[in-house]
């Protein structure tokens, strides 16, 4: 070929390549972006800006080259580039599978799995988990029935039903009320999205006459995503499925029936659906615990094309800045300083060696540590810890649990990440948006419940700053409230009329000394005052 022809090919091969480019230095970007301070990211967004200006530039350059040459061949570089790149998002999404990973309620629930029958066994003071043992389905309970016993009352919750007290406050409900079984299905970590999963799959086969849905005012009012209506969540059985109910002692013939639906490849839209397939003899507990695992690892989720060739292209990009790292590392250079550096293996390993130390010394250790990890100054650390108070200067040198709820607050401090910032119109119309998604999701479950016959309650649990006067505010006033505050006050204030509800901060004389001074959950005498709270209402409510 001539060189007017490679010239040409040259020049409608430059846009897709730009592009191919861009995202990848976009990628990277994003991955440096979470793994570096505050300082450096406003250079990381200033670096994109000035990436998008260029590939702006050059597109303008090349684009005004192939009209200067004829609309003709401009027209065909239109064409010819789009093709390219959908050829190579196809061959990516068929050449270079990229496994879904499990999806946040699908990594609860293989927790849930795991810890069935689990016995907890750590010391009261030296851990988050109550000591105890998990049912048969993963929860933190005693094993119920589900036949009718007579009137039953159901908890869900996250973590402040079942940590950091001498007895969950299930069970302190039912000591104090004669002739009422208490259910707990809580687990910590989840959401409102992981309760009204559980409302809609589990809650309603043990036939209560009342639910009581807990609420915790800083993290459970952080969803952003637009509204839907419940739908049960899609099951494709896999060879992971089939080898989990063999594990956990399934009966043959369910597990066979498991086997012969992995080979087919069909989609189940319901728990009913899905368990008719399988047939098979089953009780109702395990059909509750086949249904579980089923969902755990189904992949039949939906992942749209563009989001699947958008997590790969990151995965690269990801991959690509780990490698940097490494090069930088092995020439005796410092890589980025990763936001979540406390998950670190060596990061752990050497925590947990800091409390074989004499007591005197650990805070100096702490310091030097956090600060290695975080490549920060240990003498700027060392003060953060030595400025608080001796009561919580003593709960970190005793308690190694204390470290993850230290983390946020010192990254924010050292600038590895952002602080949250005041109400500005932008994040008042976010939160507004997020007020609206509440208030129709608590509806939407306040409906579910009346349609099975069944009362709902909604239990509003303040931050501690907001009813505790005697909590300690961790790292005095540096660090402002998250937004999330504001969103559970506003929900809380628009929801009297529309739902059941206890607001535990309307009398917040009764909720003093009521939480840990470092984590927010509560205390025993604050898990005491809930109950007490709980049983009052409850005592007033007719049969």
């Amino acid at each position: 070929m001539g060189r007017v022809v490679w010239h040409k090919l040259a020049l409608v091969t430059l846009p897709g390549l730009a592009i191919a480019i861009f995202a990848l230095c976009w990628a990277v970007l994003g991955r440096l972006a979470g793994s570096i301070g505050t300082g450096s990211l406003i250079m990381v967004v200033l670096c994109r800006l000035g990436l998008v200006g260029a590939v702006c530039a050059f597109l303008l350059v090349v684009g005004a080259g192939l009209l200067g040459a004829n609309k003709g061949m401009a027209r065909f570089g239109i064409v010819y580039n789009l093709a390219l790149i959908a050829l190579l998002m196809g061959m990516s999404e068929s050449l270079i599978p990229l496994p879904s990973p499990p999806a946040e309620r699908q990594r609860l629930l293989l927790e849930q799995i795991r810890r069935r029958h689990e016995e907890v066994k750590a010391t009261y003071r030296g851990s988050l988990l109550v000591p105890g043992k998990a049912n048969g389905l993963g929860w933190l309970d005693r094993q119920h029935s589900f036949a009718v016993t007579g009137r039953r009352v159901l908890f869900i919750g996250d973590s402040m039903l079942e940590v950091r007290s001498r007895r969950r406050l299930a069970l302190r409900v039912e000591d104090r009320l004669a002739g009422i079984e208490v259910i707990n299905l809580s687990i910590a970590s989840s959401d409102p999205l992981d309760y009204r999963f559980r409302l809609n799959e589990y809650a309603f086969d043990y036939h209560p006459s009342h639910i009581f849905i807990f609420l915790y005012g800083p993290n459970d009012f952080w969803l952003n995503q637009p509204y839907e209506r419940y739908r049960s969540p899609p099951v494709r059985v896999n060879p992971q499925t089939v080898k989990t109910a063999e594990q956990v002692g399934l009966p043959k013939d369910v597990v066979e029936g498991l086997r012969a639906l992995s080979q087919g490849g069909e989609i189940y839209t319901s728990r009913q659906a899905f368990l008719t397939a399988v047939a098979g003899s089953l009780t109702q507990e395990q059909g509750h615990l086949l249904y579980t695992l089923a969902v755990a690892h189904s992949n039949a989720i939906p992942r749209p094309f563009l989001g699947s060739t958008r997590e790969r292209i990151e995965n690269v990009g990801q991959k690509l800045v780990d490698l940097g790292t490494k090069a930088l590392e092995s020439v005796g250079l410092l890589g980025p300083a990763y936001q979540n550096w406390w998950n670190l293996g060596a990061f752990r390993d050497r925590h947990a060696a800091v409390y074989s130390l004499p007591r005197e010394k650990r805070l100096r250790a702490l310091a030097d540590l956090f600060a290695e990890f975080m490549q920060q100054s240990p003498e700027r650390v060392w003060q953060l810890l030595h400025s608080q108070s001796q009561e919580l200067q003593s709960w970190l040198i005793a308690e190694p649990d204390v470290m993850w709820f230290l983390a946020i607050p010192l990254n924010r401090l050292a600038g590895l990440m952002p602080m949250p910032s005041p109400e500005s119109p932008e994040l008042r119309r976010m939160n507004a948006a997020k007020v609206d998604m509440y208030l129709k999701l608590l509806g939407e479950m306040k409906e579910t419940a009346e349609s099975h016959g069944c009362k709902l309650t909604y239990v509003f649990i303040p931050p501690p700053g907001l009813v505790d006067r005697d909590w300690n505010h961790f790292w005095g006033n540096l660090l402002p409230p998250d937004e999330s505050v504001q969103v559970y006050r506003e929900v809380l204030g628009q929801i009297p009329g529309k739902a059941s509800f206890l607001d535990l901060g309307a009398d917040r004389d009764r909720m003093r000394a009521a939480y840990w001074p470092f984590d927010g959950h509560w205390t025993d005498s604050g898990n005491d005052t809930v109950a007490e709270i709980l049983v009052k209402f409850l005592r007033t409510q007719k049969p």
